[in-house]
């Protein structure tokens, strides 16, 4: 009868670090999606920012 309980035992172990695997799992894949959903964002923003500075500085020229 002990060993019923050792392969209990086991199996709740086995299945909690499945479920902390899939956690894990999941938020990685957001914050990754995040950060990939954001950085087009960054990148025009940046281009925008050197299209504005180069338009100052050709008004600043006439």
């Amino acid at each position: 009868m002990d060993s019923g309980v050792i392969y209990i035992f086991d199996f709740l172990v086995i299945f909690g670090a499945a479920i902390v695997g899939g956690i894990v799992t999941v938020v990685g894949s957001v914050i990754v999606l995040g950060k990939k959903a954001t950085e087009p964002k960054n990148e025009l923003r940046q281009k925008v920012n050197n299209l504005e500075k180069e338009i100052e500085e050709l008004k600043g020229r006439k």
